[in-house]
């Protein structure tokens, strides 16, 4: 049986008495690249809430490597990547002083200097991500591409074992989904887990070996293989399509 990074058990969350998640049943596999499908309000981002702790949970469990999830282990072990759309931009800050952030985890006190070995990890990530050259202007000088790597840099900067994706190739150009996504199969690679909320179906086979389909709960989740098929579509989505191409069964 595949080991579980974070499993869910039971979990709910409302926003006053609007249902966001009921009874949510969930485990993502260690090492796996795991995509969160589901349409409009089905309660992806609140999902990522929950496990993030930015949302309190009306009942239920939720694990980290077996044990009852924190803020501390988040800081430790996960890192956020938001959608650049929901960034602050007027950030007075240098896109290098942004990736440095992501060290900012491992600090005991916020205002702590950043040390010589966390500058270089910044660069190293803005290596990775092709952005060294850019490191001294400012996030609203770049595209819409570049500015979703730059935070993909940031966390990767804080060399986290879990990273938490929400839609990160939305408006992106082709050179920068073709980059973040083969970052994700690099962290695969290195043994780190990602979970991602996409949205266009059509590359889910393409990007993806796990699958989680979500519309307040859980409607399946699986490998690949198992689960991303039409009917279960039919069933999140409520509807019917035969536009996308799934795995036949």
């Amino acid at each position: 049986m595949q080991e579980s990074v974070i499993t869910l058990d039971g979990v709910s969350l409302e926003y006053g008495s609007v249902v966001a998640l009921s009874d949510v049943h969930l485990a993502i596999p260690k090492g796996s690249r795991t995509a969160v499908l589901g349409p409009n309000g089905a309660g992806k981002s609140s999902l990522v809430k929950a496990i993030l702790q930015l949302e309190k949970i009306k009942c239920g469990k939720i694990t980290l490597n077996g044990k009852p999830i924190s803020l501390k282990q988040i800081s430790q072990k996960v890192a956020y990547v938001p959608q650049s759309s929901n960034t602050n931009v007027q950030f007075p800050a240098t896109i290098f002083d942004i990736v440095l952030m992501g060290r900012f985890a491992f600090s005991t006190h916020f205002l702590k200097r950043p040390t010589q070995e966390d500058k270089q990890i910044a660069l190293n990530a803005l290596e990775r991500m092709q952005l060294l050259e850019l490191k001294d202007r400012h996030i609203t000088q770049l595209s819409g591409g570049q500015k979703q790597r730059v935070l993909i840099a940031r966390a990767i900067a804080q060399q986290a074992d879990i990273y938490i994706l929400d839609e990160p190739l939305a408006g992106v150009d082709v050179v920068s989904e073709q980059l973040i996504m083969e970052t994700l199969k690099e962290f695969q690679q290195e043994g780190k887990t990602s979970i991602t909320i996409h949205h266009d179906l059509n590359t889910v086979q393409k990007y993806f070996d796990h699958v989680v389909w979500i519309n307040q709960t859980v409607i399946a989740d699986g490998s690949l293989e198992d689960v991303f098929n039409a009917q279960l579509y039919q069933q999140t989505y409520h509807i019917s399509t035969d536009t996308i191409f799934f795995n036949e069964g």
